[in-house]
């Protein structure tokens, strides 16, 4: 992990990238940061895309640079939006999909520093793939645990909500979670829940409302209500994005963990909001994450 993050944190602080469009080259390097931070699950798929554009970058560049030499005039194409980078980073600035670097010609020495970063990008990912345990996932675990603690000493009943800016980690966490004593005991919280879970749980609760006038006939408010029923009734812990950091009332919940801190501090605070609420009757817990480490 430690070798991951010095390679590159060197490779970000390199003078010209090309895998990063300059015009979003600062944005993109703290987005890049920040899935860095969540988990080397959600920084390898990244690689992997960054690293398969650059390629594609390449097949363009030389394209190009033959069109100039032939003197053939040039087609326009549009080059690949950044779109998994963006769905990682939630809310936070649009990402133009428009590449500066599109309607340029390369030179040859341009080309042949392209393949050098995208055999660096293609390592890094492997690096990121060979990292099967990481060392805050172990500290989530330790940090639940004694936050369950907290919790119980206050009286307060065995619920946390767990944030995370990512869901490729939403997805690691789970299994983490899942092998170290809380299986059948987690419940997602995000942008669309489409896991078979989530839709299991959405049904059960259509069936069980169906006389009611909880139905809103609104899929998207009636898949929340589900899954906080399922948190409030059955599940011990909910893993959100960011999706979770507002609209919704856990005041059953009194450990609140940011496994990923946001960039806007007034975001952690809507986070606790979730649970520090009319109606909560205990002492909220906060856990906050650094990378491998906890806060309380």
């Amino acid at each position: 992990e430690v070798e991951l993050y010095n390679e590159m944190t060197d490779y970000l602080q390199r003078p010209k990238l090309y895998a990063l469009p300059a015009s979003q080259r600062h944005l993109m390097s703290l987005i890049l940061r920040k899935l860095l931070a969540s988990s080397s699950f959600a920084i390898a798929s990244t690689l992997d895309s960054l690293a398969y554009k650059l390629e594609k970058l390449i097949d363009k560049a030389k394209k190009k640079q033959t069109e100039v030499e032939l003197g053939i005039p040039g087609i326009e194409e549009d080059f690949d939006s950044y779109d998994e980078l963006s769905d990682e980073w939630i809310d936070e600035e649009d990402i133009n999909d428009e590449v500066d670097e599109d309607e340029k010609v390369f030179t040859k020495e341009d080309i042949e520093a392209m393949k050098e970063e995208k055999k660096d990008l293609e390592r890094y990912a492997g690096l990121a793939k060979k990292i099967w345990t990481n060392s805050k996932g172990e500290a989530l675990l330790t940090g639940l645990q004694k936050g369950f603690q907290m919790a119980e000493d206050l009286g307060a009943k065995k619920k946390a909500i767990i944030f995370t800016e990512s869901r490729i980690t939403q997805n690691y966490l789970m299994d983490l979670l899942s092998n170290n004593g809380y299986k059948d005991k987690v419940v997602f919280f995000n942008g669309s829940n489409n896991d078979p879970k989530s839709k299991e749980i959405y049904a059960e609760w259509l069936e069980q409302n169906k006389d009611t006038d909880r139905i809103t006939g609104s899929k998207t408010a009636d898949m929340r209500a589900a899954i906080v029923d399922y948190f409030k009734n059955e599940a011990e812990i909910m893993i959100a994005t960011e999706a979770g950091a507002e609209g919704i009332n856990l005041q059953f919940c009194s450990l609140v963990i940011n496994y990923d801190l946001p960039w806007n501090p007034q975001r952690i605070e809507q986070r606790i909001g979730r649970c520090h609420r009319y109606g909560q009757k205990y002492d909220v817990v906060v856990i906050n994450f650094e990378i491998g480490r906890a806060h309380v």
